[in-house]
């Protein structure tokens, strides 16, 4: 292979590679300054968010919603096994709370009305219990090379386990950034109906960085062990 050929590839390696440390790295950091900055903006509806969030509820979730209110910054939450939002109460009439919330209340739409919600969540909890054995299966697959004159059945096997539970991670973990996607794009549908649509492409800017927090995971986890990023629960 030509060594300007090489050059270029090892290039864009790094490039790509920088790339990753730096949104595995400062995603977070960039959603909480872009939450911030669009926590100045207030929008022009008549509406507030808990007045959002009541008609949402009425008129797409059955009622079947009720909500909790916290203080926590960029704190909404939407817990499935109450059906719950928890509103940040600080926020009421900001556009960066009208972002936020209808993005759990996307969440709320997966969870009501699609049911993709709660199979997810079926599937992430099935990666947990199954994530308890990384760290057993890797010693006992350590241990057993020293006892087992088949050591290469046992790689194969303590190896394809290891494998299995990492890949699972990685497959929940990208299905966790779809169903972050279809969330906000979800909740950019419910604020067109209250917003105009200068204020709702402010509201995805900030949904967007906050969808970048979770490509971050992912990357956290594939880069985790060569120590240029932190780790990362694999089933969080």
């Amino acid at each position: 292979m030509d060594t300007t050929v090489i050059v270029i590839i090892a290039l864009a390696v790094v490039l790509a590679l920088c790339l990753l440390l730096t949104i595995a790295s400062f995603s977070a950091d960039k959603f909480f300054n872009d939450y911030k900055r669009l926590s100045a903006f207030r929008t022009n509806s008549p509406y507030t968010v808990s007045s959002f969030v009541a008609i949402v509820n009425q008129k797409y979730l059955k009622n079947e919603v009720k909500t909790k209110p916290i203080s926590r910054l960029a704190g909404d939450y939407y817990d499935a096994k109450n059906k719950v939002v928890a509103l940040n109460v600080t926020s009421e009439t900001s556009l960066a709370g009208f972002a936020v919330v209808a993005h759990e209340l996307g969440h709320a739409y997966q969870d009501v009305v699609q049911d993709s919600l709660r199979r997810f969540n079926k599937i992430r909890f099935f990666g947990m219990i199954v994530g308890k054995l990384f760290l057993p299966v890797l010693i006992a697959t350590i241990v057993a090379l020293f006892f087992v004159e088949n050591y290469e059945l046992v790689f194969l096997i303590g190896g394809g386990v290891e494998f299995f539970i990492i890949l699972l991670a990685i497959t929940i973990k990208s299905k966790t950034i779809a169903i972050e996607k279809e969330a906000s794009q979800k909740g950019l549908e419910l604020l067109g109906e209250i917003l105009d649509d200068e204020e709702v492409k402010k509201c995805k800017t900030l949904l967007n960085s906050a969808r970048l927090t979770y490509w971050a995971d992912l990357i956290k986890l594939l880069l985790g062990w060569s120590g240029l990023t932190n780790k990362t629960e694999m089933f969080k």
